[in-house]
């Protein structure tokens, strides 16, 4: 059973230029996650045009579902940022989609997607430029760090997404 299924292409070249402009403005910061944990770099997306309204509709439309945004930003992690195992939501009707935005990515340096079924049952989205993953937020998960190979930033676009039940 997959814990996420995979979107490729998400976006044209032009778009992920645009994408990638407008993650490269000077508004990152370093951020935790849980008090007294490790940092992360993070930026928040929420008033982006680019995101709330193009992004979106690209992502309603790649899922067939309906959604109302609850939180959008980006995540950035560097060599020794390794994320930690987490759920966004313990509720069913709630989602997320992680874009993965870097413009080249090699396979040595890591930074997948770790997700977790049980102790022994998991499965891992590989980091693969311009591709997005959904899966339901109560979903036990990790974003992995970046090797020692990379010597930049990995960047993912969290859209943490409720879905809009049909009467």
């Amino acid at each position: 059973m997959k814990l996420y299924e995979r979107f490729d292409n998400v976006l044209t070249s032009e778009q992920q230029e645009a994408c990638i402009r407008e993650l490269e403005t000077p508004t990152w910061q370093m951020a935790e996650s849980i008090p007294d944990s490790y940092t992360f770099w993070y930026k928040n997306l929420i008033d982006s045009s680019f995101f709330n309204t193009f992004f979106f509709d690209v992502i309603t439309n790649l899922t067939k579902k309906k959604f109302v945004i609850d939180r959008l930003y980006a995540n950035g992690q560097s060599y020794g940022q390794s994320g930690y195992l987490h759920k966004d939501s313990e509720k069913e009707e709630c989602w997320t989609f992680l874009y993965y935005a870097n413009p080249k990515w090699s396979i040595d340096w890591g930074g997948s997607t770790v997700f977790y079924k049980n102790e022994t049952e998991y499965d891992q989205a590989l980091f693969i430029p311009n591709t997005g993953v959904i899966f339901k937020s109560n979903i036990l998960h990790a974003g992995l760090e970046p090797t020692r190979h990379f010597k930049d930033v990995r960047m993912t676009v969290a859209f943490k997404l409720t879905e809009i039940m049909k009467d």
